[in-house]
């Protein structure tokens, strides 16, 4: 599972809706709050960070790997971004 906690766009840099909330097809709040998550954040070419959410550990480093670049499919649809990064171990980790 993975959501939207920040859209960098929103915040005065574009007039693109706000996409804070987004989430995965299987998102439930409940066991997402009872779950392991870890930061991850979607960039551009110009490696600018442009949306910044949580995704469930298991998601991101578990899984096959089309489900763990499930919510770069989606940035990669909604906005063309390049890059999926997550926060492991103290530092950025790009998938």
């Amino acid at each position: 599972m993975w959501v939207i906690t920040r859209d960098c766009l929103d915040d005065g840099a574009c007039e693109m809706p706000s996409r804070v909330g987004v989430h995965s097809v299987d998102y439930n709040a409940a066991l997402f709050a009872k779950t392991e998550t870890l930061e991850v954040r979607l960039l551009d070419d110009d490696g600018e960070v442009y949306y910044e959410g949580r995704a469930t550990r298991e998601r991101i480093l578990d899984s096959p790997e089309e489900r763990a670049f499930e919510v770069l499919d989606w940035a990669m649809a909604d906005a063309g971004y390049t890059e999926l990064q997550y926060f492991d171990g103290g530092e950025w980790q790009t998938l």
